[in-house]
């Protein structure tokens, strides 16, 4: 019989965005929520409305802040750089389809740096670092972040680097403690499918 945890953060993707409508990667390009992101964003509302959030924090980007808007309206959003996608300038603005062999080469080779970017250990460095430190189980936390970021996560709390996860826009990861598996585990609540970005 599973038994539902007590979570100490719900982790959301933001709504979508025209850029994921027409598959590009987004990264820093500031984009706002597409009307089906603002849908996305009310669906995570309301499944997240039964508990009682007590603190908010949003990638400064105006898709996840809107998103975190939505979603706890009542509160005051925190923005937070530690919340910033994976860094890789290059692929910003383009075409997912054309270019996801070379970003392949980058998740591969974990340690190789794009240009003006940061590598997928440094990525992996500060989202662990960032969650370490934001983490507080007396305080249940809403996070509103980016794919990359929710990839990270979950690789780092499975002690694995997959980085094939994709939760879909709006999804929710609910985390909370867990001794057994480094400190924290996770449950997709909402969203999960892999083809999505």
């Amino acid at each position: 019989m599973y038994i539902v945890p007590n979570y100490i953060a719900f982790v959301v993707h933001h709504g979508t965005t025209s850029f994921n409508e027409k598959n590009k990667y987004t990264g820093l390009i500031n984009v706002p929520l597409s009307d089906k992101g603002v849908v996305d964003a009310e669906r995570a509302h309301r499944f997240l409305d039964r508990h009682c959030i007590e603190r908010a924090v949003s990638s400064p980007l105006s898709r996840a802040v809107r998103t975190a808007e939505i979603i706890a309206p009542k509160l005051c959003i925190e923005q937070n750089n530690g919340l910033f996608p994976w860094s890789i300038p290059t692929y910003w603005g383009k075409s997912k389809e054309e270019f996801e062999g070379a970003l392949e080469d980058y998740i591969s080779h974990p340690g190789k740096t794009p240009p003006m970017g940061e590598s997928l250990n440094d990525f992996m460095d500060r989202t662990g670092d960032f969650f370490e430190d934001q983490f507080n189980p007396h305080c249940l936390t809403l996070f509103v972040a980016h794919t990359t970021n929710l990839i990270a996560l979950c690789d780092l709390i499975d002690g694995v680097k997959k980085h094939d996860r994709v939760i879909e826009p709006g999804g929710v990861i609910g985390v909370y403690c867990d001794d057994r598996f480094g400190g924290y585990g996770y449950d997709i609540l909402l969203g999960d499918d892999i083809n999505a970005d």
